[in-house]
């Protein structure tokens, strides 16, 4: 099934994991999802022309050698 969409769309891979294994953990008399149906509607719209520099963040070390 198309939809007409402004851009262009690709699945959203945590959420269509997070999915698939919660359809293959499924105990017996659980009725099972629609798996497409959810990874459908979870989708990220792709912006070519959206290049920004990756935040990073970093933490101090710590040593382990406290002084009491």
């Amino acid at each position: 099934m198309k939809q007409k969409r402004k851009h262009v769309h690709q699945v959203d891979f945590s959420i269509a994991f997070k999915t698939c294994r919660h359809f293959l953990r499924l105990y017996s008399g659980e009725e099972p999802p629609d798996v497409e149906d959810l990874i459908r509607k979870h989708t990220l719209s792709v912006r070519h022309s959206r290049n920004f520099a990756r935040q990073q963040r970093f933490q101090i070390p710590v040593s382990f050698t406290y002084w009491f």
